[in-house]
């Protein structure tokens, strides 16, 4: 994984990169989330300096990672999500879903204000309330 920010002059300003095999990676103002395929570690990176910040050992290796609230990231896969609280450092939710044919996942925003995860296949479309 290589990290590269570009000033507008075309410059680099900041880069590193780590041996890491990550198909998740969310970006906030200060640090790279970023899924270790190879480990299942969910590892928090300061997007200066490419060190670690902390790291989550997770059950398995997740492949879509989306923020919501600023406060939680939810990792999900064709079969099962989990959500991370990042102030705490914590798995706070997860959902095994297991349904055969999956073809779209992923944390939704409803009119409401709910957050959902969001599992559709050929044939039904279904909804888990995330508790944020």
């Amino acid at each position: 994984m290589s990290y590269n920010i570009a000033l507008k002059n075309g410059s680099t300003a900041w880069k590193w990169s780590r041996a890491l095999t990550t198909s998740a990676v969310a970006i906030d103002k200060y640090t790279v989330y970023a899924m270790d395929n190879r480990t299942n570690k969910l590892n928090s990176i300061n997007k200066y300096d490419g060190k670690n910040r902390w790291t989550l050992q997770l059950d398995k290796a997740y492949n879509k990672a989306q923020f919501i609230t600023g406060k939680y990231l939810v990792l999900s896969s064709p079969n099962k999500a989990v959500m991370v609280n990042l102030y705490t450092h914590k798995a706070v939710w997860g959902k095994n879903y297991n349904l055969a044919n999956v073809v779209f996942y992923g944390a939704i925003k409803a009119k409401n204000g709910s957050y959902y995860l969001m599992v559709k296949t050929n044939t039904e479309t279904k909804f888990y309330k995330l508790k944020v």
